[in-house]
């Protein structure tokens, strides 16, 4: 085994995955650009777009690795223009649940169209059979390194 190899072949993997992401970002910026928000607000109505079991702050920035501070500042904010509600929950009055407002539709259509045409160009040219093997590869590493008492 060339463990100088491996390494610098994870170094890909983690390079190349960051590009996509971070492609995918800029992607879902510039579909939205004419209402002007800001990267963090980006996010924050991407995550509630496409996943609707996140309803949180605490969620989001679980979901998206950011601060809670950049998602709590997002959230005040699109709060503020009439794209998000903050709902204290009924059970816990602590946290507070997001829901999109009726003004954000057309922002979450056109995030969920974002998401569905850079999956095709990203997927492009790879099968199905690869694409379950990557996503299977990286679940095992995920769970590898998160593995009780192993994680930061």
């Amino acid at each position: 085994m060339d463990l100088h190899g491996d390494l610098s072949r994870i170094d890909m993997v983690f390079r190349n995955i960051s590009r996509c992401h971070k492609a995918y970002r800029k992607y879902c910026q510039s579909q939205v650009a004419e209402y002007g928000f800001t990267p963090g607000e980006v996010d924050v109505l991407t995550v509630l777009s496409n996943n609707d079991w996140i309803d949180t702050a605490a969620d989001i920035s679980k979901f998206r690795n950011i601060s809670k501070a950049l998602v709590c500042r997002s959230v005040d904010s699109l709060v503020r223009e009439g794209f998000l509600t903050s709902v204290p929950d009924g059970k816990d009055r602590r946290i507070a649940r997001l829901h999109l407002t009726q003004k954000a539709a057309p922002v979450k259509a056109a995030l969920r169209e974002c998401r569905r045409t850079f999956m095709e160009q990203l997927m492009e040219h790879i099968s199905q059979e690869d694409i379950a093997h990557f996503q299977s590869i990286l679940e095992q590493m995920a769970k590898n390194v998160w593995k009780e008492g192993n994680h930061t």
